[in-house]
């Protein structure tokens, strides 16, 4: 809802429960730069450290990527996802995410690709119709 203090207050409270939770640390990465671009460089290392401890948790590397593409490093942004997909193989939001990004590089083909291994793996019905909706989209329907 963009209350982003709030969030961050709220992201704060459960850090102080799970400290070793990557859901609350993650959220809290993304709503400080929400709130302060400058806070960048302190989101960064919290994710890095998300993923250090749980590799697993594939929002982070998203976000991370993300982040890197909001500053113009595009290389930077699909290395991320990369590293993802090498510790979460065939994950479909990291799929997806690749997959968008090849998108906005105008690297159909490749766009297309991920989208279809992601469509593969995928298993909830309202995440499949997002990659459905990303395919006809490539597909100029």
């Amino acid at each position: 809802q963009g209350n982003w203090r709030a969030a961050i207050a709220r992201y704060e409270e459960a850090r102080v429960i799970a400290p070793l939770d990557a859901r609350p640390r993650t959220g809290y990465a993304i709503a400080i730069v929400q709130l302060d671009a400058n806070a960048r460089d302190e989101a960064v290392a919290l994710l890095k450290q998300v993923i250090g401890d749980s590799p697993g948790y594939t929002q982070a590397y998203i976000t991370l990527s993300d982040f890197a593409a909001a500053r113009g490093e595009a290389a930077e942004a699909e290395r991320w996802l990369n590293l993802g997909l090498e510790k979460n193989s065939n994950e479909p939001h990291l799929l997806f995410a690749l997959g968008q990004f090849y998108a906005r590089q105008k690297q159909i083909a490749r766009a297309r690709a991920e989208l279809n291994v992601a469509l593969k793996f995928e298993k909830h019905p309202d995440d499949l119709q997002k990659i459905q909706r990303a395919l006809a989209e490539l597909d100029g329907k």
